[in-house]
Formats: structure tokens, sequence, C-alpha cells
């Protein structure tokens, strides 16, 4: 069975971060930083960037109580606090989440992408 594929996008130019305009990702694990705090980690499959860096890997969280990763996968849409992996920082943001290698983008959204959606096969 395929990766889930999610289209990520959010924030408002003000409150809720910068504009961050939807892109295709697909889920490729979790990440438990140790604080109880769980984050579903999906690599973009599109270009990216956010501060003139190449995002390669976006960290999701549930926005709400009583949401968890489980919600973000059933779809169809969810909010999310939306956050990148640093460039070259994956294997230290899996380990520990710290400025050096995690930083919030956006409040948005995560809406799960049914396999007929793509714009491209899935096998």
């Amino acid at each position: 069975m395929a990766n889930r594929r999610y289209s990520i996008g959010g924030g408002d130019g003000a409150c809720y971060g910068p504009i961050v305009r939807s892109v295709i990702c697909e889920e490729i694990g979790e990440l438990h930083p140790g604080d109880g705090g769980a984050f579903l980690l999906v690599q973009v499959l599109e270009s990216m960037t956010f501060e003139g860096e190449a995002v390669e890997f976006l960290a999701l969280s549930p926005r709400h109580h009583g949401v968890d990763l489980d919600t973000i996968r059933r779809g169809p849409s969810t909010t999310v606090a939306i956050a990148r992996i640093r460039p070259g920082m994956l294997e230290s943001a899996k380990a520990e989440i710290a400025p050096d290698n995690f930083q919030w983008i956006a409040i948005g959204g995560a809406t799960l992408i049914s396999p007929n959606q793509l714009p491209w096969p899935t096998a």
C-alpha cells in the first residue's frame, strides 16, 4: 500500500504565520521528541522554500485538544501546526526536537488526498 499523501498549506500572513502555499507531501513516519507529543513526519514532493532554504520535510502537530495523529490520517482535513525540519537535520530531529533542527512555520491544514486525486501514479 502506498503511503498517505496530503495537501499541506496555511498561514494568513499575520496571526497564523506566513502564508504557506499548498504543497503535496507524503507521510514517511512519526517524530516523538520525548515530551509526550508526537508529530506526523511528511516529505515534501514539490519544490518548497522557506526563508530562502529548501524544505524537504515537514512535521505536523494536531492543533486542537482531542485530535491526534490518527485523526490527521483519517482525513478528510485537519487543522495542524506546521513545522519544517531544517536542511540536513532529519536524523537530529528524529533524536531530539531543538531550535537548530526544527522551526515552526504556521497554523494550517492537512487534507488527505485519495489515490484517485493524485496527478501522478502511486505505484
